[in-house]
């Protein structure tokens, strides 16, 4: 899901003036005014380090911020402008991702995103007696992990009420909870608020958050990079010894940190996260390894530590707790809609229940939908477009790297049973005819296995497409297994491979 609810995605090619109006500033002066006045802010390029000037703001605005504490001092006026105006840009939820945009777009390409003690310096400046978008007091021990959470999670949470205790019921009594879900269904949002829930509840007293998402999408399709080192069972374990200040750990060999940090897991109440593990290389290890953090030594020990994980996929091993996610219930993403149509000023009359329908629930799909609705779109156009994949990029953006991760066969057979699923109007399709296509599919390569081995290898791959969540199994009694396709993926299936009503 994304996050708080703004009115433009910023881009590297934004100027000065973009950022004005995207906060609501009127006017140079007003710049100059609440950098000097409201926050009391001195120019570090002027030599009495006086306020700052409405001229030199203009000059800058017509060339580029030469200096790096000046561009900070500009983040701080714009956000304390945004608050005043009740401007979501700047908020704590995507406060790092638009402070490095800002950064990139007005001053030097070099310039590094602020630091977490620079964030948190501008995240204390207020204007007005605007509340805090965010519900994390000032002073929350877990102020500082915001910015690692991506997309920025909303503030409020629509349709997941059941969701959100399930796994926290979980976290009480698993050492690992896994939630699993197509994209753009909330796992990331649903993963912090249950977080700050475990946090405010005492179930935890610590949590670290770190995730392998570097490139996140937003309503209108645009893909934001964070340029970060790939995520790995290290990384996880540094994060953690520099979050909790272990410092004997980091001062201890790589290959004794491990089980240092799991020693101190047991002995504490903390929540280990890992967001996006679908994309990391060694996912069963690290699934495998906070296992083995999380676990008591024996039966009639307590469970202390925990771990929460976000996938695509999921995960078969024992002592995973799994959290299966579908889309937000009709009546949350009624609720969620109207937020939307509020937020972004959308006075087009919409059936609510068509679009939550058309989307499955999906939030992400619902905001990129409502964008198109604002663009001059048609709900029933839409909804179109959402069955068939016509017309519509974030389909490839989003599905294209899972069917990547599949070998030949498996993707023929899943081009198959969303061709079928599609066709035969019933949503389903059997194994017995999935396992005729493999067959023939394999003969037609001359990969026909063995005939002992050719069942077992089909349920192997069929797997895969189960755990990745584009096909789940229906179970039909004495009428032998049946399969459906995740709708919003087969439409990327119907678009990509040509499949229509027309042909078999």
């Amino acid at each position: 899901m994304t996050g708080h609810l703004h009115e433009a995605d910023p881009q590297f090619s934004w100027t000065f003036n973009d950022w004005m109006r995207s906060v609501g500033a009127e006017s140079y002066a007003e710049i100059a005014r609440v950098a000097s006045l409201d926050l009391g802010l001195q120019n570090p390029t002027a030599r009495t380090l006086a306020g700052y000037e409405e001229k030199r703001i203009w000059e800058w605005a017509q060339t580029e911020i030469k200096d790096y504490l000046v561009a900070l001092d500009m983040i701080k006026t714009l956000r304390c402008i945004a608050f005043k105006n009740s401007k979501p840009i700047f908020n704590d939820g995507n406060l790092a991702l638009h402070c490095r945009y800002f950064v990139k777009s007005t001053g030097k390409l070099e310039w590094d995103i602020p630091n977490v003690e620079q964030l948190a310096s501008i995240a204390q400046v207020r204007c007005g007696n605007k509340s805090r978008v965010n519900t994390l007091p000032e002073k929350h021990d877990l102020f500082d992990l915001i910015p690692r959470v991506r997309p920025p999670a909303p503030s409020t949470l629509y349709g997941r009420d059941n969701d959100r205790e399930d796994v926290l019921r979980s976290l009480a009594t698993s050492p690992v909870t896994l939630i699993t879900s197509v994209a753009g269904n909330g796992k990331t949002a649903l993963a912090w608020h249950c977080c700050v829930d475990a946090y405010k509840e005492r179930l935890v007293t610590g949590i670290d958050w770190t995730t392998d998402k570097r490139q996140v999408m937003d309503a209108r399709g645009n893909i934001y990079i964070h340029e970060d080192r790939p995520l790995d069972q290290q990384e996880i374990i540094t994060s953690m010894a520099y979050r909790f200040r272990w410092d004997d750990v980091i001062s201890m060999p790589k290959s004794q940190q491990e089980g240092a940090c799991a020693e101190k897991l047991r002995k504490g109440r903390y929540l280990i996260v890992v967001d996006n593990l679908e994309t990391m290389d060694d996912q069963k290890l690290v699934v495998d390894m906070l296992l083995g953090m999380m676990t008591p030594y024996g039966k009639r020990e307590p469970l202390s530590s925990r771990a929460l994980i976000t996938s695509r996929m999921g995960d078969a091993s024992s002592g995973v707790s799994l959290i299966e996610l579908d889309g937000i219930t009709p009546v949350g993403a009624d609720k969620y809609i109207n937020a939307l149509k509020k937020a972004w000023q959308i006075d087009t009359v919409i059936d609510n229940l068509l679009l939550a329908k058309a989307t499955h629930g999906n939030p992400l799909f619902i905001q990129m939908a409502l964008q198109r609705i604002k663009s001059g779109s048609t709900v029933i156009e839409v909804a179109d477009n959402l069955v068939t994949g016509a017309d519509f990029e974030a389909f490839r953006i989003l599905f294209a790297p899972l069917v990547k991760q599949l070998s030949p066969a498996v993707q023929e057979l899943a081009i198959f049973a969303a061709s079928r699923t599609r066709l035969n109007r019933t949503g389903i399709v059997s194994a017995t005819e999935l396992y005729d296509f493999y067959l023939a599919y394999k003969e037609a390569n001359g990969e026909l296995p063995a005939s002992s081995q050719s069942y077992p290898i089909f349920m192997h791959d069929i797997q895969i497409l189960v755990d990745k969540r584009m096909i789940n199994v229906v179970n039909e009694a004495q009428q032998g297994t049946f399969y459906t396709f995740h709708p919003l993926i087969r439409a990327y299936f119907l678009e990509k491979y040509h499949i229509s009503d027309n042909n078999e």
